[in-house]
């Protein structure tokens, strides 16, 4: 079976979400999601290494997607004024969720691409009403968790190369990281996603070998 490769539409709307994801964590005078280390060094770009970060082709945060079901709540209202998240994180927790759902319906390797969620998470997205998930959502008071925090060399590496003014290290150091996730973290031992990697047109976004039969 084929697996369809990341789309440019949709990297764009992941870079969207991920200068989003920044802006709003490090406008938060508390930010729940972040370690004070990691939240200090992404105070201290400038807008333009800010969107340098954005820019790696993957999301820079999770969602808590154990928490997150579909299943509807009788008890819910999307409507109501009452959502406990702050309107900077549902405003990006909304629209990733939006992404993801119609990801997992459309080109479920993407959505896994993009985002770590795990298969089953998006087995159950794709069988849910939208509305369902956001209003599951929005009775949380946060779901945003930047992707391999506790992993300082991931994260540090990412940094460093932001603020550099070499693209060339730049777009190396996204792919390093994108393969990491790939292999080590997200999606160890899933062979057919390392196989779609590989199916990508241009050959620098080929970041996994295909693996033997």
């Amino acid at each position: 079976m084929e697996y369809p490769g990341v789309t440019q539409h949709e990297l764009a709307n992941a870079r969207a979400l991920n200068r989003a994801f920044l802006d709003c964590v490090t406008a938060a005078i508390k930010p729940r999601a972040l370690s004070t280390g990691l939240r200090d060094e992404l105070r201290s770009l400038d807008s333009v290494q800010r969107t340098r970060l954005s820019r790696a082709p993957f999301l820079l945060f999770h969602l808590n997607y154990a928490a997150l079901t579909g299943e509807p709540r009788p008890e819910g209202d999307l409507l109501a004024e009452t959502r406990l998240m702050p309107e900077r994180e549902w405003r990006v927790v909304s629209a990733t969720l939006g992404l993801l759902w119609t990801l997992c319906r459309e080109n479920r390797h993407a959505a896994r691409f993009l985002s770590g969620a795990s298969a089953g998470w998006c087995e159950r997205a794709a069988n849910a009403c939208l509305l369902n998930l956001l209003d599951e959502a929005a009775g949380f008071d946060s779901l945003l968790v930047p992707r391999c925090q506790d992993e300082e060399p991931f994260w540090q590496t990412l940094l460093a190369a932001c603020r550099s003014t070499r693209l060339a290290e730049l777009r190396a150091v996204r792919f390093s990281a994108m393969q990491r996730l790939l292999t080590e973290v997200d999606y160890a031992g899933d062979e057919r996603l390392a196989v779609a990697a590989c199916q990508r047109r241009d050959e620098r976004l080929r970041i996994v070998s295909k693996p033997s039969r």
